[in-house]
């Protein structure tokens, strides 16, 4: 099952229990992430399967897997768009702010 990581060159810092993603050296821009996608980011350390991670979600948001599994599709989607995602194993680990 796939593996998925945060690029390194992106800052982050969580906020209650929101997430605010900071790509400085890619886009430029700045992302608010709510509950769920914040509880997904912090899990894309490269060390998670999707699988892994829509199992955490099942359980810490009493969901069930279908639903789980398309919202982990949206947005690790989403995250591809913007670039924000690693696509080479040998990138440093992401940095907290």
């Amino acid at each position: 099952m796939e593996k998925v990581k945060i690029k390194s060159r992106i800052a982050f810092k969580k906020i209650a229990k929101e997430t605010y993603v900071f790509d400085y050296y890619g886009q430029g821009k700045g992302h608010k992430l709510n509950e769920v996608a914040s509880f997904i980011w912090h899990l894309l350390d490269g060390s998670n399967t999707l699988e892994s991670i829509s199992q955490k979600m099942t359980q810490e948001f009493s969901v069930d897997r279908m639903t789980a599994q398309s919202d982990l599709e949206c947005f690790i989607n989403e995250l591809k768009s913007l670039e924000l995602l690693s696509g080479n194993d040998n990138d440093q680990q992401r940095q907290s702010a």
